[in-house]
């Protein structure tokens, strides 16, 4: 598939940008970088505390990369990890990919990639030590079914998600009209609407698609039409389905 000549947006962190755009280029679409979240790092007590207690609990899930990159800074720790009877939980393969990286061994990954899948599949966590790091806009439904399910769980944000600045300059080549906009968070979408009242106009022919349907449902609330939503949620899953129409 060819996207010559076509203008796509990368709404996703700066930082993370580069796995999405790649791709794109290759196909010949001209990307847009219009970064609408910034990530950054929770460094409280209760972080430093579970890093200190890592090894004591049954189970380490983690729904994202960002979740691993922001929780497993320390060289000594992923060590004693690696030593230890916890298990490891990861919410598909790109985050399960980042930790085999560090020399981590994951034991369960769900069949689809959403929290809520990878808390209803885990199974058997009655009365289990559950620690979750995550972003402190995570969603509470893998919690919950956690906790029905009688676990013992710790909700830790590593990291919080903040809207980005875009300089005036890439707000000027936005105004100039996109094609396709990618999504690959809520958070993503709903700083997106925010920053740039005048979407409704600008993505009127533009396609929209979305990493996955937590994804989907919250650009569909803010009232975009979705037109492409990846099967598998990850960057790659994404280049797929853009390839797939």
């Amino acid at each position: 598939m060819s996207l010559q000549g076509q203008r796509i947006v990368i709404t996703r962190s700066e930082a993370q940008a580069e796995p999405l755009a790649r791709p794109l280029r290759a196909l010949g679409g001209e990307i847009i970088y219009f970064p609408t979240i910034q990530l950054i790092p929770l460094e409280t007590e209760l972080v430093a505390a579970a890093r200190q207690q890592v090894t004591m609990y049954d189970w380490l899930l983690f729904t994202s990369q960002n979740g691993v990159t922001f929780f497993l800074t320390d060289e000594e720790m992923v060590a004693r990890l690696a030593a230890a009877s916890t298990q490891i939980a990861a919410v598909g393969p790109a985050t399960a990919h980042a930790l085999t990286n560090l020399g981590l061994s994951v034991q369960f990954i769900p069949e689809s990639f959403t929290g809520e899948w990878l808390a209803v599949q885990l199974g058997g966590v009655h009365g289990q030590k559950i620690l979750l790091p995550r972003s402190r806009l995570g969603r509470q439904e893998i919690v919950i079914q956690l906790r029905a399910q009688r676990a013992s769980v710790t909700d830790l944000p590593v990291y919080d998600t903040i809207a980005a600045q875009p300089s005036s300059q890439v707000r000027q080549q936005l105004a100039q009209g996109v094609d396709m906009i990618t999504f690959t968070s809520p958070s993503t979408v709903q700083n997106f609407c925010q920053m740039v009242p005048e979407w409704p106009q600008l993505l009127s022919r533009a396609r929209v698609v979305c990493i996955g349907p937590v994804t989907a449902a919250a650009a569909t609330r803010l009232g975009l039409t979705v037109s492409i939503t990846a099967l598998e949620h990850t960057a790659e899953g994404l280049i797929q389905a853009i390839k797939q129409g």
